[in-house]
């Protein structure tokens, strides 16, 4: 008697299909098509993600396998920037249009008018603010964002396309009071699908004017449950400028210390928690003890 035995394609493991697009084994088309609907609209959690947060090293491996586009498709994900992409419209007003331009998903319609002297990209292009901003939001370099192979090093001069991004001491206890109630009165009416993850209410590129000569190159993070985590992205690390943000931020207290790793290698950035009005300090879960 024949026996007929079918033997079925164990299903890949999480870590496996990492390493398939790693190492060619998939190409990116299909990597990202079996994670899209057939409108082509990117389902809303990836478990990749999750693990590749505990893994820098890992992750920078990973987003330079995929093209410019792509990879953007990566850092807008929610897992990623810690809320949604309707998050970024509705509370920043950024065009779907441009979000769908920068992941490959939207071509600039061109005009069919010849211009006098020369065609100068305007506003279906992508502007220099908001390049700055998702670089920020996502923690990478703005080369990153734009290129296929990024340079490899940490730069803040995109801060500088930023609208109103100097603050005096002053000014940024007072963005910082402001926003985390806001936050809280936001997050009253809110009711998320998954309650139970660490929704972030506003993300801030701020230049901290501590006096004339010097200033600390910051990425706010304010939680819609309250409080908020401070890092420091100036490019070169210096501890007095550590301390001297300690010391600022201890009346939003208590406050965690610690630093998050990047996509540079070698370069870490120093983080200050502070829980405020919050019933908890929130811990992301790639930070790391000094």
């Amino acid at each position: 008697m024949l026996i007929l035995v079918i033997v079925m394609d164990k299903p890949s493991s999480t870590l496996e299909q990492i390493y398939d697009l790693i190492n060619s084994r998939v190409s990116e088309e299909i990597y990202l098509a079996k994670r899209s609907d057939k409108a082509g609209k990117s389902s809303y959690d990836w478990p990749e993600l999750e693990l590749l947060k505990r893994d820098i090293n890992l992750f920078r491996e990973y987003l330079l396998t995929f093209s410019v586009e792509g990879r953007n498709q990566i850092l807008l994900k929610n897992q990623v920037l810690g809320m949604s992409q309707a998050s970024l419209y509705e509370r920043y007003k950024i065009a779907k249009d441009s979000l769908r331009i920068l992941k490959g998903q939207h071509q600039p319609i061109q005009s069919n008018t010849k211009a006098e002297i020369r065609y100068i990209k305007s506003s279906q292009s992508i502007s220099n603010e908001l390049f700055a901003t998702i670089a920020i939001f996502s923690r990478v370099p703005l080369t990153w964002i734009q290129h296929k192979n990024p340079k490899q090093s940490w730069t803040v001069e995109h801060f500088e396309y930023l609208s109103n991004a100097s603050l005096s001491l002053e000014e940024f206890y007072e963005y910082l009071t402001r926003t985390e109630k806001n936050a809280l009165v936001y997050n009253e009416s809110k009711k998320h699908t998954r309650p139970n993850s660490l929704w972030i209410y506003d993300i801030r590129g701020i230049i901290l004017k501590l006096s004339n000569s010097h200033d600390i190159y910051l990425r706010v993070a304010i939680y819609e449950k309250g409080g908020f985590l401070i890092e420091v992205f100036s490019d070169r690390n210096e501890i007095y400028d550590y301390i001297v943000l300690k010391k600022l931020l201890s009346k939003f207290g208590p406050i965690e210390t610690g630093y998050l790793e990047t996509v540079i290698k070698k370069r870490v950035n120093p983080v200050i928690i502070c829980k405020s009005l919050s019933y908890e300090l929130h811990l992301p879960v790639n930070l790391k003890s000094f």
